[in-house]
């Protein structure tokens, strides 16, 4: 019996094993996403970025799609771009919209369509993406996209541009406060 119980603690141990490692090895779509922004943004190694982001958006997550799209349209591969962000765009995701509208402004990809452009834009804008709100404020303060200046709607995104850029900051300084009393325990201050 104690022979049966010992070759039990193996397999049992064994098994552990195989499921940590398996685990391990095994990166979700979150994860990947990580993996490709941390070697787009810190590394700058654009191919190892593309192979994690494109494992990540072939599981459908939406975020991994705009940054591949987003990188696509950097390096002029634009049909590529258009169906990446088309990709996160179906999922409501700002950066995605974003991203398709600005292709169809440019005509990059897709066949150019000011309201198609627009449409996205501000469906991204709603989203609060902030450069969105951005394009959307300087399209209504001098026109463009299609459309005519309209003093009304151009209040209506400066004043949301405001609001949006006060949260961010306040965000950015209570992540600042959040660090230095981190630091400060820390230090035993």
């Amino acid at each position: 019996m104690g022979q049966y119980s010992t070759m039990n603690k193996c397999v049992v141990w064994a098994v552990t094993l195989v499921v940590a490692f398996c685990a391990a090895a095994y990166a979700g779509p979150v994860e990947d996403y990580n993996k490709g922004l941390d070697y787009y943004d810190k590394k700058g190694d654009v191919a190892s970025a593309i192979k994690f982001l494109k494992k990540s958006s072939d599981a459908g997550y939406a975020p991994a799609q705009a940054l591949l799209g987003y990188i696509y349209d950097q390096s002029e591969q634009d049909k590529e771009a258009v169906e990446a962000y088309k990709k996160a765009a179906a999922q409501g995701n700002a950066a995605g919209l974003f991203g398709l509208g600005g292709m169809y402004a440019k005509g990059e990809g897709v066949k150019a369509d000011m309201e198609k452009a627009l449409d996205f834009i501000t469906r991204a804008a709603e989203k609060d993406c902030l450069l969105a709100v951005d394009v959307l404020c300087s399209t209504y303060r001098k026109g463009g996209l299609g459309v005519a200046a309209d003093p009304e709607k151009f209040a209506y995104w400066k004043n949301k541009k405001k609001a949006l850029e006060k949260a961010k900051a306040d965000k950015e300084k209570a992540e600042r406060e959040k660090a230095q009393k981190a630091t400060e325990r820390k230090e035993g201050k």
